[in-house]
């Protein structure tokens, strides 16, 4: 039987693992493994890559989060307007900075923010818009940029899944205040550990960003404003660097293989949809299915696994139980009927043929 797994990060590193072994076997050499070469390197080369001015290396996607909130300086129990479907570390990164999290209504076409939801949310206590690209999908910025310039409210960005994605011909994580990235290992983009960044266009958000991340220092023991030790490691700098050089070969081969799902995949399966004016670097294949459970053992029996992003909303979580979050029905239909495929770029075509055929006899 063919056998195909969601993931497997040996695989997909292997590719890469002379280069990566050279860059990493430099920096030990080195001497040198804080803030280094490999951290101005990889922040010059991302922030090139975004075509945006400033970005700031830091440890994970969760602190590049809290600290963008945090560098805004939103006043203390304001309302933030954000993804109702999504990953808890956006919520997380809100109620960390003293703020309350507003959940707008998903798409349930695009799995996006519903940009028409978000005005409707706007309170005098609402300070600030944090959207996240699910699934590398980008949202439909420009409304969103309207209404953030209408009522005066600072745009967070949450990029974890949708490097290199873009709306309009820009970049997402260039629209807003500040846009923040994950590199976690499984991520288009990631590194072989915990690895964040952010990226803004204003000079005073990213001076003051550098120094939150490393203490609250300009330099060793001048400390300027309260920080704390936030930073992306010269290693996994290294390792960045490295995929950096391969990330359009990269979106070729995943482009090659979502296609081959959008195209070949039964039309009663229904795949996640995107606006227009949108070059899309999907970080997960994502279906809807009614029989998730039905479906999903279907196909690990035929050798195929599956994965759930994310199978409890947000408001569900026992964490979050006590602060009233509302709910979205969309959000909540979407964590009972998702599935995510395999899609990673290390498939070959015998396993992207057999996983098109399993779920397309299913469906039959």
């Amino acid at each position: 039987m063919i056998n195909v797994e969601y993931e497997n990060l040996k695989k997909l590193n292997s590719i890469y693992f002379n280069e990566l072994r050279e860059a990493t076997n430099k920096v030990i050499e080195s001497g040198w493994y804080i803030l280094g070469n490999e951290v101005r390197a990889f922040e010059k080369k991302f922030s090139n890559f975004l075509s945006s001015k400033h970005c700031i290396g830091v440890s994970n996607g969760m602190d590049a989060l809290e600290m963008a909130f945090s560098a805004l300086d939103l006043p203390s129990n304001s309302e933030v307007i954000t993804s109702s479907h999504s990953y808890i570390a956006t919520i997380l990164a809100i109620k960390n900075n003293s703020l309350k999290p507003v959940l707008a209504a998903t798409c349930q076409d695009t799995f996006n923010i519903d940009h028409n939801s978000i005005e409707k949310l706007i309170t005098k206590n609402t300070s600030a818009i944090c959207v996240t690209h699910m699934y590398g999908n980008p949202c439909k910025m420009d409304e969103i940029t309207k209404i953030a310039k209408k009522y005066n409210l600072k745009l967070v960005e949450d990029c974890a899944q949708a490097h290199g994605s873009q709306y309009m011909d820009k970049m997402v994580g260039t629209f807003g205040d500040i846009g923040c990235f994950s590199f976690y290992p499984t991520k288009n983009l990631g590194a072989l550990g915990d690895a964040g960044a952010l990226v803004t266009e204003n000079k005073d958000i990213a001076d003051k960003l550098f120094m939150m991340r490393n203490y609250g220092s300009e330099r060793k023991y001048f400390n300027k404003i309260l920080g704390s030790n936030r930073r992306l490691d010269e290693i996994q700098a290294a390792i960045l660097n490295v995929k950096l050089n391969h990330f359009s070969s990269y979106i070729s081969q995943k482009n090659y293989i979502v296609t081959r799902y959008k195209n070949e995949l039964s039309k009663k399966v229904q795949i996640q949809k995107f606006h227009s004016n949108t070059t899309v670097v999907q970080h997960i294949f994502s279906i809807i299915t009614e029989n998730r459970d039905e479906f999903r053992k279907n196909l690990k029996t035929n050798g195929v696994l599956t994965e759930v992003h994310y199978p409890i909303p947000v408001w569900k979580q026992k964490c979050m139980l006590t602060y009233n979050l509302n709910r979205c029905l969309i959000a909540e239909q979407l964590a009972d009927s998702q599935v995510s495929i395999p899609s990673s770029i290390w498939l070959n075509d015998e396993q992207i043929n057999h996983t098109i055929e399993i779920i397309n006899m299913f469906y039959k």
